[in-house]
């Protein structure tokens, strides 16, 4: 799971870099519109083939990889849940077999809190790593 996690963190951060290159600069989600940016769009010439902001996050396809990921509550990006790891394994079937099922990755990140590797930010449904 931790792999998972790190790899997922990774393209985030990807993601991230690639609208800093597109727009010049980084900023939280509550940002993108006074930034004029579109609230679905694409950008291949940096690998977005397509991307919507929803709620308090992004969706993104980057170089064939689907990342959907949250703002935390103070526009933090270093965030998790069992949805979008879920979500994320499903790019990568054999890699990550045992998270192709969304209850064992559910489970899986119970454990993890209770072993006190991952902890919940205060008010948010987001893991974030010890």
């Amino acid at each position: 799971m931790l792999e998972l996690i790190h790899l997922y963190l990774e393209k985030v951060q990807e993601v991230l870099e690639a609208f800093k290159q597109k727009y010049g600069e980084e900023f939280a989600v509550t940002e993108w519109r006074s930034k004029g940016i579109p609230r679905v769009g694409m950008f291949p010439k940096y690998g977005v083939s397509r991307y919507g902001f929803h709620g308090i996050g992004l969706f993104t396809k980057l170089n064939g990889i689907e990342v959907d990921f949250d703002f935390g509550p103070n526009g933090e990006t270093n965030g998790f849940d069992g949805w979008r790891l879920f979500l994320f394994a499903r790019n990568f079937p054999t890699q990550f077999r045992p998270f192709q099922d969304s209850d064992f990755v559910d489970l899986t990140l119970k454990s993890m809190a209770q072993q006190e590797l991952v902890h919940r930010a205060k008010g948010s449904s987001l893991y974030f790593l010890r």
